[in-house]
């Protein structure tokens, strides 16, 4: 149940509430089960916010702060924390260590965010608009991507157990440090032009990246071939 007076605060607007912020650092702002659906709260400092199960439905979230914000089974359909451009979105923007947990996320708009060791585990993000951003060093276990866009994304040393990535679309992307052996669907996705995966990726995966993907990657024939040779070189060794 949210704070009685933090919510009241914050129908009073983003410069209300950022300024109760600013004047209030110590306080953690309690917004659990708050309903702020279609508001435009463009620009708010939700640093440390607990918005647990809070109804964010079709909310203006752009150029906000969520660091260490807990989100936990929260409504974020169809809102959008989208940020201007991609030096916007990176190191510093406020946006790591958010807790998503069994948030609802399904058609956001997360164009160029830049997200670092946040929790997305269990989270719903079909069909949301991923293009342009980042995700470091973020546990994305048993997520569901279905349909979304990575076009110009980063994936860099994240978790991605279980996380189904059924025909999400990807290009230009960056696909670093990572374990793809148990992501599902990578089979499907649609490739709207060549990927960068690094050689940490190819191991820690084991051999387990399905053969149309790497192709759809923009890997030649050739390479894969070499690589096959490699891998099989390499588990003669270990055996």
């Amino acid at each position: 149940m949210a704070n009685p007076l933090h919510f009241k605060i914050i129908l009073q607007g983003v410069s209300v509430w950022n300024q109760w912020r600013l004047g209030n650092p110590s306080i953690e702002p309690d917004l659990r089960g708050a309903n702020l659906a279609g508001l435009n709260l463009s620009e708010v400092d939700f640093l440390y916010t607990s918005l647990n199960a809070a109804d964010l439905n079709s909310t203006d979230l752009r150029e906000s702060i969520f660091a260490c914000a807990d989100f936990t089974a929260a409504n974020l359909s169809r809102a959008d924390l989208s940020r201007e451009s991609p030096s916007a979105g990176g190191p510093g923007s406020g946006t790591h260590s958010a807790v998503f947990a069994s948030a609802n996320l399904s058609f956001a708009n997360l164009t160029n965010t830049y997200f670092e060791g946040s929790n997305f585990n269990q989270s719903n993000l079909k069909s949301a608009n991923l293009t342009g951003t980042t995700f470091d060093y973020s546990d994305l276990t048993e997520a569901d991507f279905s349909d979304v866009t990575l076009d110009r994304s980063k994936l860099i040393q994240s978790s991605l157990q279980g996380t189904i990535l059924n025909n999400a679309q990807i290009g230009n992307s960056t696909l670093l440090n990572l374990d793809l052996s148990e992501a599902r669907g990578l089979d499907t996705l649609v490739h709207n032009g060549s990927s960068i995966i690094d050689l940490s990726t190819m191991c820690k995966s084991k051999g387990a990246i399905p053969e149309v993907f790497l192709r759809g990657c923009g890997m030649s024939v050739e390479y894969l071939a070499a690589l096959e040779l490699m891998q099989r070189e390499i588990r003669g060794i270990e055996s």
